[in-house]
């Protein structure tokens, strides 16, 4: 959300983890104002989000409550279980120690 200043200081520590973990982890981006088309196109080019972006709000998405407070991050294991629903910025160290609890 471009309201969001956590939200907006995650993304290259989310671009950096997906960097480093593509063949580890997923990471999708998802705006929560609800933009389409060209305004999310937009919105993804200003904050210089280089990471797969999804249209469809992840709550609707997989059965989940709207999150509470943003930025909001979801753990899932590749079978599509939320394993985890962090609240608050993440750090690419952070998120690696999270994705360390559940390597196999």
């Amino acid at each position: 959300a471009d309201w969001c200043p956590p939200c907006i200081k995650e993304m290259p520590e989310l671009e950096s983890f997906h960097n480093q973990n593509k063949n580890k982890a997923l990471v999708l981006a998802y705006n929560f104002d609800r933009l389409e088309g060209d305004e999310l196109k937009d919105q993804i080019k200003r904050f210089k989000v280089n990471v797969p972006s999804i249209l469809t709000d992840p709550g609707l998405l997989f059965g989940w409550e709207t999150p509470h407070s943003l930025p909001a991050t979801y753990i899932l294991t590749p079978e599509g279980k939320l394993v985890e629903t962090l609240i608050g910025p993440q750090t690419r160290d952070s998120l690696e120690e999270i994705l360390s609890k559940y390597e196999s």
